[in-house]
């Protein structure tokens, strides 16, 4: 299968499911095979440096895939989470089978169970060669060093963290002809952690995809993930 990054992202990615997809405006596209499907599948944002200062704070440029970024107690979370550099210089070593298995049941190289800010539980439902075609971007990434601190996760999460990785139940990518199994797969993939609320840190499952996620910005103030529910307050309106 052949794979292509076609130009540099703005502030996200969007992944190719089995078809090549071609770029507008600011946003880009990883290429796979075939034509016309698309996931938006991960968060560049969150593992590069934001431009508070410019509407809808994009992604600095040479910062793709640095990390560094902190998920604290401010919101709302058990304990201070560092981003991590996934660039060669941050996972170089690490095999395709080892990146993949922390994407997809959130375990590391060397073991560790990661805390759910990336929704492994959500990218482990996902098509093998979704998983792949991230995997490939990333290898492409230019090697930028940055030492990002370890963890801090605060009790008793530090215990019950061990109980969160799981088998990933991997699914192919479900026919067009289904529109409500094929946006079933799109959303999970790609909106259902941010637009469901959580308490320490997991997610509330009766209020899936009813938003109401807070994001405290660094220049003060906060934003709200919206209710993308049928709902009046959300998409019913």
């Amino acid at each position: 299968m052949l794979y292509k990054v076609l130009r540099p992202i703005e502030g996200f990615l969007l992944v190719g499911l089995g078809g090549a997809v071609c770029g507008e405006g600011e946003a880009t596209f990883l290429v796979v095979g075939d034509e016309n499907d698309f996931i938006l599948e991960v968060f560049m944002d969150c593992h590069s440096e934001r431009d508070w200062t410019r509407f809808s704070a994009p992604v600095k440029e040479g910062t793709w895939g640095k990390g560094g970024g902190v998920f604290s107690q401010k919101m709302g979370l058990p304990g201070t989470f560092y981003v991590a550099n996934i660039t060669p210089a941050g996972i170089g070593d690490w095999t395709d089978g080892e990146i993949f298995r922390a994407i997809t049941t959130g375990v590391s190289k060397e073991g560790q169970a990661l805390f759910s800010i990336m929704p492994h539980p959500y990218y482990g439902q996902v098509a093998q060669e979704d998983i792949e075609a991230v995997i490939t971007y990333l290898r492409t990434l230019p090697a930028i060093e940055n030492k990002v601190p370890a963890s801090e996760v605060d009790f008793p999460m530090n215990f019950i963290l061990n109980t969160i990785p799981q088998k990933a139940h991997l699914q192919p990518v479900p026919s067009k002809t289904d529109p409500v199994l094929y946006g079933k797969y799109l959303i999970t993939a790609a909106c259902a952690d941010c637009h469901t609320m959580k308490e320490n840190g997991q997610n509330i499952l009766a209020m899936e995809f009813a938003g109401g996620m807070e994001f405290p910005i660094p220049t003060g103030g906060r934003v709200q993930s919206a209710n993308l529910t049928p709902d009046k307050t959300g998409l019913g309106n």
